[in-house]
Formats: C-alpha cells, sequence, structure tokens
C-alpha cells in the first residue's frame, strides 16, 4: 500500500528525504536532556532562601502591582 503524500507548508510534497520544494525534512531535532535541578544550583541553600522569602511575601511581586492577589510559586 503506498504511503499517503504530506504537503509541506511551502506547497511542495514530503517524502522520505524531505521536501521535494524546499528540502524540509518532518524529522525533529534530538531532544537534549537537562541537567538535574540539584546540578544545576537548586541545593538545599537555594530551598531555605526560596521558603524564607515566600512566607515573607506570599504573593507574587508581578501581579501585586496590577491589583490582582495571586500566590507566588
Amino acid at each position: 500500500m503506498p504511503r499517503r503524500s504530506i504537503a509541506c507548508r511551502c506547497g511542495g510534497t514530503i517524502t522520505a528525504a524531505g521536501c521535494d520544494r524546499c528540502g524540509r525534512s518532518m524529522r525533529r531535532a534530538p531532544e537534549i536532556k537537562r541537567a538535574s535541578a540539584r546540578s544545576r544550583g537548586y541545593d538545599r541553600p537555594w530551598e531555605k532562601t526560596r521558603k524564607a522569602k515566600l512566607e515573607q511575601d506570599p504573593l507574587c511581586e508581578d501581579c501585586k502591582p496590577v491589583g490582582f492577589i495571586i500566590p507566588a510559586v
């Protein structure tokens, strides 16, 4: 059974090799693995600082001036 052709944004037809008009491929770029939160600096001292800040001011600082009362996260 023949494969169904897929239309590209440029108006061409996408085949296994790519678009016959612009060369665009339907394959996604490989995902880059993200480092763990700990290795990115979110360690125990950061958690303590975050907790203290949220206890001191539990509302979103960006939303307060506009008049919204939203809990900070």
